[in-house]
């Protein structure tokens, strides 16, 4: 397994077009709540369809995870913790 693989990393932080598992989710129980009703859960695979890679001070980042397409705020997807696939 390649470094990069092993490593986890925020969902803000990965770059745009890039796939990964989501590993935790770094919130108290509303936020828990409010990912999961959006259908992000732990174990699911995601591809970042538009972000920052982490360059920027914030904005939204928007994944795929199946068929549906969601939109996090910076500070959501800050508390998503993946594993670049």
């Amino acid at each position: 397994m390649t470094e990069d693989r092993a490593k986890s990393m925020r969902l803000n932080d990965l770059p745009v077009g890039r796939k990964a598992c989501v590993l935790a989710l770094r919130g108290g129980g509303e936020f828990q709540h409010r990912v999961l009703s959006m259908g992000l859960s732990i174990g699911c695979d995601v591809e970042v369809l538009h972000g920052d890679g982490g360059d920027s001070d914030g904005g939204a980042v928007i994944v795929r995870a199946g068929h549906t397409r969601l939109m996090l705020g910076h500070g959501m997807a800050e508390k998503v913790i993946v594993r670049p696939l």
